[in-house]
């Protein structure tokens, strides 16, 4: 079954995504579409974990993986890390179901990882 979602770019353009069910689909776009390269295509949120690194919270930068529950791949939710809000709170890009792409403060968010074309 496919899901369509709608996200806004800064820029205004109407981006669609398909995610087909498949989150980490939506974060290898992401990566893609920022020029930043295809090396999360290969598979989904386990290939995703495999190609990254454990990184802290507080060493967390825009672009930055966050999964919810890696041990479970079935059960496990994958999105972007892009910032604080004005009161410190974490934000973070993700399809969250029926609301499609959204930025909140999702909790569930416990593991930060750090793909290393983004360590330059």
């Amino acid at each position: 079954m496919s899901r369509k979602s709608h996200a806004r770019c800064e820029a205004g353009e109407n981006l669609e995504i398909i995610s087909k069910g498949y989150l980490s689909l939506f974060v290898d776009w992401c990566y893609k579409t920022a020029g930043v390269g295809d090396m999360l295509s290969a598979g989904g949120t386990g290939w995703q974990w495999g190609q990254s690194y454990a990184i802290t919270a507080d060493q967390l930068k825009p672009g930055d993986l966050v999964f919810k529950n890696p041990g479970s791949w079935s059960d496990n939710h994958v999105g972007l890390y892009l910032g604080t809000d004005a009161n410190g709170n974490m934000l973070f890009m993700h399809c969250a179901g029926s609301s499609g792409v959204v930025i909140n403060s999702y909790s569930g968010f416990k593991y930060f990882r750090r793909v290393p074309a983004l360590d330059g």
